[in-house]
């Protein structure tokens, strides 16, 4: 097997250096610089557009409804946890109620963020 690769090796190296030199590429235009045509990103006929949105809207409305669960467990702890004797227990809820408003803040900015970036790369009509 070793043989046969170095053989075919061989005879590559043997085309290549029989082929001879190879003419240059042409040198660019006399405006200095490639000519390339803009770039407008259109956003509506992506392929696959309406997947990454429906999959983000999934991921925000999972995550706000986790917000909203955070909050309503940490206001029962508040409530509930020095009445069953967990003295430490209601620092925990009300973290859980910040924490759930922090991530729907999060989310609501997000979203405006993602919403105003997909608007650069809209085509203006």
């Amino acid at each position: 097997m070793q043989s046969t690769i170095n053989d075919v090796v061989h005879e590559v190296h043997a085309r290549y250096l029989a082929a001879g030199p190879t003419t240059p590429p042409p040198a660019p235009a006399a405006g200095g610089g490639l000519n390339l045509p803009p770039i407008i990103p259109d956003m509506k006929n992506t392929p696959g557009i309406g997947g990454m949105q429906q999959a983000a809207n999934s991921l925000a409305a999972y995550v706000i409804v986790g917000g909203i669960i955070a909050i309503l467990l940490g206001a029962l702890m508040v409530v509930l946890a020095p009445r069953l004797g967990f003295s430490q227990a209601k620092a925990l809820g009300m973290g859980g109620i910040i924490g759930g408003f922090a991530v729907g803040g999060i989310v609501a900015l997000s979203t405006t963020g993602v919403d105003t970036i997909y608007g650069w790369f809209q085509k203006s009509a």
